[in-house]
């Protein structure tokens, strides 16, 4: 049995800020960067984020996420035949406007499944960084980094890809972006290498993958730029769609993050406090965002972001060596497009658009985000077949609009906190014929902001419910944030427990593949000092169970990992048990 985790707490520094005491080195810090926007923007632009410490030792350190395993090699046949080919292999220094772009070839071998495997090495100091994979004009992989040391780091992370085999069958331009910045202050460029292994399970699992996917994106493969858009900036994030009529099936999947200015949207304050307090900067729309895909200017679904912490935000000593759930494979959203198909699926272009909402105080409505910026791109699955809605007949849609409950700030005359409550649920449902798609949503959120918003702690929860015929999932997740900022002593402390629970189906858009319940939970506590660095406790929870997509799949699996980081720059795994299919495999 998996003994519950041991975490060390550490006291939260509450203090009376004043931006004049704010050292320049605590704008290194991302998130409190953004915090004191004004200051930072007034210092040095040359400053050097702080690597850890002197490192102990030479080696390299590793940085994982805890994820389920994909496959079990040696669970299969000894006349299984694999192949493996490198897909790219590049160092991104100064790469901002200068993605990779190469080529990819298919496999002489057979094949029916395929995994990418994505390795990166980083030594110095530089910040996280987001990074796009692009097949063409598809988006497929939306990953960031981790943040190096003086010694080094190497991370890996293994993708299941086979729900783009109709890509991966044909020749494709290969697009990674990956911006960095390399100067005096900022040393570290990434060295990444893509590779990918191509097997055939028995028996084949997924049962038939989609037979097309199509992008939804800016299309700008052929300038050898990546095609996601950036929004407000590039919008509207609109392109069209044109469906053969033979489709029995259409799955959409969109990608959205929050990015710069937009980075810790689920910290946000309405928009009308943004100037509680001179010396702070404050952003709003409060910490609701909602992501919309239209289809023909009607809403055809919606989908809730989940949060994901990189690992420079909050406390970059939080992160190593462990990161945040999902930081290596962010999350992608799904909406089931077949109950439109009467009307779409007839051989001419249609429009989709992304659009990204939240919540305005002012109205109690929901209005266009005005951040910047969301990263958005989308692509479309199609099977081929008898489609299951008459042709030419619209869909029934209730759509009604989101329902929020909002308990607005109260300040005292001295202005030292800001509290507010949010809570918005919604429905949607789409039905045509034996096609339907449906969807209930819930938002809870509440935080308090104190020592002119150096002190905040939040809460929140969002429950997503997503079915379609014959197919559902729940998707669940919690976040709880206590942090601070002591400007005199420059120390930054943070507890943080981030909770994601995903149940039902995998994915839509992997017909046949695995369903059951994944459950993480990420428990950290961390101080960061000035010129000295960071030192902090985490533990992560993950368990998985369900159904073995094939012989080489995976049932039933566990991990509990307990791990540190100090002062002089060393961190390390303190406790690491995995448990596959009843059977322990690491300790």
């Amino acid at each position: 049995m998996l003994r519950p985790l041991l975490l060390f707490v550490l006291g939260l520094a509450l203090a009376a800020v004043d931006a004049t005491q704010l050292h320049p080195q605590m704008c290194t810090q991302p998130f409190w960067r953004l915090r004191h926007a004004s200051y930072c923007a007034s210092v040095s632009t040359s400053l050097t984020p702080f690597s850890g410490g002197p490192a102990p030792a030479s080696e390299p350190l590793t940085v994982f996420s805890v994820d389920r395993p994909l496959r079990v090699p040696s669970r299969a046949p000894p006349s299984a035949a694999n192949c493996t080919q490198e897909i790219l292999h590049h160092t991104f220094a100064y790469s901002y406007t200068h993605p990779f772009v190469g080529n990819y070839t298919p496999p002489a071998c057979a094949w029916t499944n395929i995994l990418f495997t994505m390795t990166t090495t980083s030594q110095g100091r530089q910040y996280d960084r987001l990074a796009h994979l692009f097949l063409g004009d598809t988006e497929v992989w939306r990953t960031s980094t981790a943040e190096p040391t003086d010694a080094g780091i190497i991370f890996s992370a293994t993708k299941d890809m086979t729900r783009y085999a109709a890509l991966l069958r044909e020749p494709q331009t290969v697009i990674m972006e990956l911006g960095n910045l390399v100067n005096d202050a900022l040393t570290g460029a990434f060295d990444v290498t893509l590779t990918a292994t191509y097997y055939s399970p028995a028996p084949v699992n997924p049962t038939h993958t989609a037979a097309a996917v199509l992008p939804i994106s800016a299309r700008r493969s052929s300038q050898g730029q990546p095609s996601h858009w950036r929004l407000p900036a590039d919008g509207p994030a609109r392109s069209t769609l044109t469906i053969p009529r033979n489709t029995s099936r259409a799955i959409l999947s969109v990608s959205a993050t929050g990015s710069e200015a937009e980075e810790f949207w689920y910290s946000n304050v309405p928009s009308s406090y943004t100037q509680t307090w001179a010396n702070t900067t404050l952003y709003g729309g409060t910490a609701f965002r909602e992501v919309q895909v239209l289809l023909d200017g009607a809403l055809a679904g919606v989908a809730w972001p989940a949060v994901t912490i990189y690992t420079g935000g909050v406390a970059p000593s939080l992160w190593r060596p462990i990161v945040d759930i999902d930081a290596f494979e962010l999350p992608e959203y799904e909406v089931d497009l077949t109950p439109w198909l009467g009307l779409i699926a007839d051989g001419a272009p249609h429009t989709v658009e992304i659009a990204v909402a939240a919540f305005d105080d002012a109205t109690r409505k929901l209005t266009p985000a005005t951040g910047d910026a969301w990263l958005v791109s989308a692509r479309v699955f199609l099977w081929p077949g008898a489609s299951p809605a008459s042709p030419g007949v619209r869909p029934k849609v209730s759509a009604p609009p989101p329902v929020a409950h909002y308990t607005p700030p109260t300040l005292d005359a001295a202005n030292s906190s800001l509290s507010y409550a949010l809570r918005v649920s919604r429905t949607l449902s789409v039905v045509a014929g034996d096609a339907a798609w449906v969807q209930n949503l819930d938002y809870t959120f509440t935080t308090t902001l104190t020592a002119e918003g150096n002190t905040q702690n939040l809460s929140t929860t969002t429950s997503t419910n997503d079915a379609t015929r014959g197919a559902a999932r729940r998707r669940q997740g919690s976040l709880e944030i206590d942090m601070a900022l002591d400007t005199a002593a420059g120390v930054i402390t943070a507890q943080v427990e981030h909770g994601l629970g995903v149940y039902g189906v995998n994915a839509f858009s992997a017909a046949g593949g695995a369903r059951g319940n994944d459950d993480a939970v990420f428990k950290g506590n961390a101080t960061w000092v000035l010129a000295k660095g960071g030192e902090g406790t985490v533990g992560v929870e993950r368990r998985w169970r369900g159904t073995r997509e094939n012989k080489e799949g995976v049932e039933a699996w566990e991990r509990e990992v307990e791990a540190w980081c100090g002062f002089n720059g060393a961190a390390g795994v303190g406790r690491d048990v995995e448990v596959v299919d009843g059977v322990e495999v690491g300790a």
